[in-house]
């Protein structure tokens, strides 16, 4: 019974100096350890497109929504051009507002550090008429004009006929 008791201490003892010894990290080993990545030279910037019109990045000019490659930590000037009879709603750029004036039309985006989203909307001018866009009105206000001409002298007669005369 003694012997078996003394087994068991030795087994036990094996086990812990070999769990010790193998099964825990070495700081030894991550010494002569070698990592590696790669990190992207560009990155993907997607350009989304709500109403009519165009954007521009260097000289390309987009019009629809359209995913391109950007260098990283570069900034990018962008250039904004509504469709004739609209203008800026806004600009977001990975979901926050950046362009605070609509009215300008070029700005700088921040460099590119991971993918992101630029968002520009447009919306449609609210502007009075230009030159030739009444046209319709004007058209039908002439017929108006043409026919009362016509029908005032017409009815006048008419008038005439059903007045009763003086006797």
């Amino acid at each position: 019974m003694k012997w078996n008791k003394i087994k068991r201490s030795i087994c036990r003892w094996f086990l812990l100096i070999f769990a010790i010894a193998f099964c825990m990290p070495h700081s030894v080993f991550a010494q002569d350890t070698i990592l590696t990545t790669v990190v992207p030279s560009q990155f993907q910037l997607k350009i989304e497109m709500d109403g009519k019109g165009e954007v521009q990045i260097g000289e390309r000019r987009f019009s629809k929504t359209t995913t391109i490659w950007a260098d990283r930590h570069t900034p990018i000037a962008v250039s904004v051009f509504p469709a004739r009879g609209y203008q800026v709603k806004e600009v977001l750029y990975n979901g926050k507002t950046l362009l605070k004036d609509p009215q300008s039309s070029s700005f700088l985006l921040p460099a590119l550090t991971g993918d992101a989203v630029l968002t520009v909307s447009f919306k449609e001018d609210l502007l009075p008429g230009q030159t030739g866009e009444n046209r319709h009105k004007i058209f039908l206000l002439g017929m108006f004009l043409v026919f009362s001409g016509v029908a005032l002298p017409w009815l006048k007669s008419k008038e005439k006929a059903f007045l009763p005369r003086d006797r």
